[in-house]
């Protein structure tokens, strides 16, 4: 969620910088947590009853959403940042198995 402050702060200053009105840009602002709420909301009360081994499917199901699109982004930055190699795939993989190993740990 903090990672979204910079990009929602970015998005404020360009509707700003079209003259989009203020109040036209707290109700996008404020509009924007509506599918969030509602859908926390939903899979709750959706999986609320539901045995253990299912919630956690859910969960892995959505962790899997979520590493697929932000593997794709890494790979079109990457992409634009300069060719491939082999050092650069490497420096992916183990920046992920890093991430992976920091993550258990914490988490």
């Amino acid at each position: 969620m903090l990672a979204d402050v910079p990009e929602g702060a970015a998005t404020t200053i360009t509707f700003q910088a079209n003259d989009v009105p203020r109040n036209k840009r707290m109700l996008l602002a404020v509009l924007l947590v509506v599918p969030v709420v509602a859908g926390a909301a939903l899979s709750y009360l959706t999986l609320r009853a539901q045995s253990e081994a299912l919630q956690l499917a859910a969960l892995v199901a959505t962790s899997g959403l979520f590493a697929v699109a932000v593997f794709e982004d890494l790979i079109t930055e990457a992409h634009e940042a300069s060719e491939d190699s082999r050092t650069s795939t490497a420096f992916l993989l183990v920046g992920f198995a890093l991430f992976t190993l920091v993550s258990a740990g914490l988490g």
